[in-house]
């Protein structure tokens, strides 16, 4: 009777770890390695941004992911991770039956994310892609706009076009207005030296930054238009030790060229 029991109990261990192998084997998550060159773009996956490169992802097997990788000066890079079977559940099935593929398939274990590693080459934006089509197509005015020799019409679809290439998503958009304002970016707090006037100290305590940008397109008349790009960027630290908090911080003009040279461009 007791080496029935013992076999029995031997038999039900057996099966218990099987009906998830696949996820035991496997793990419910995947590292990804994602480089680039040059190196120190930003990483999105999903929208969210994770780190500068090169760096390695943990990524959920049971989800698509979309990577994005953008530096200034550089056209984006775009990836998405798709997934196939894995081996280990073809074991799973034979040995842990429906529920262990079940189970596999509600943690994502069954999955394996392709490719495992991206390594993005950047194409440099070439001086012809950033030049207006025009002489003098972008000049700017005394508060920061930037007068075009093209009609509105042109000018809106090129600004709500830029919005999208800079990996942003539109928030609220008014044509007869003029008015295009962003959701908010997420950007690791570093970011703020490159996009702001944040001090060195001011960075060093900060934990995260956002970014909202606001365009107004305004026709001057029938075949001139401007463009006003303003971002506002925030931080998150505590420099003073009273207590963490979102702090403006003021722009070095590097995201409102960014728009205003893809803006220029696609109104050749």
């Amino acid at each position: 009777m007791r080496k029935h029991l013992s076999l029995g109990g031997g038999i039900l261990f057996i099966l218990l770890f099987c009906t998830n192998c696949a996820t035991v084997i496997n793990g419910t998550s995947q590292k990804i390695g994602i480089s680039s060159t040059p190196s120190g773009a930003s990483v999105v996956v999903d929208s969210a941004m994770i780190g500068i490169t090169p760096l390695i992802a943990d990524l959920k097997r049971g989800d698509t992911h979309v990577v994005k990788i953008q530096l200034a000066g550089y056209l984006p890079y775009e990836q998405i991770l798709t997934q196939s079977v894995g081996g280990a559940v073809w074991g799973n099935i034979l040995l842990g039956g429906l529920i262990g593929l079940v189970v596999d398939a509600s943690s994502g274990g069954m999955y394996n994310l392709n490719p495992d590693q991206i390594q993005a080459t950047l194409q440099p934006i070439s001086a012809m892609s950033v030049q207006p089509a025009k002489p003098e197509a972008a000049k700017p005015t005394v508060d920061g706009e930037k007068i075009l020799n093209v009609p509105f019409e042109k000018v809106w679809k090129a600004s709500l076009e830029a919005v999208t290439e800079e990996g942003m998503t539109v928030k609220t958009s008014s044509k007869p207005t003029g008015f295009i304002e962003t959701e908010e970016k997420s950007y690791l707090s570093n970011e703020l030296l490159n996009i702001s006037k944040a001090s060195r100290n001011y960075v060093d305590y900060a934990t995260r930054a956002k970014v909202t940008v606001r365009l107004n397109v305004q026709a001057i008349d029938s075949l001139t238009s401007k463009v006003k790009v303003t971002p506002l960027i925030e931080g998150f630290a505590d420099v003073d030790q009273s207590g963490a908090k979102w702090e403006k911080q003021e722009s070095n003009g590097v995201i409102e060229q960014r728009y205003y040279d893809r803006i220029a461009a696609k109104c050749k």
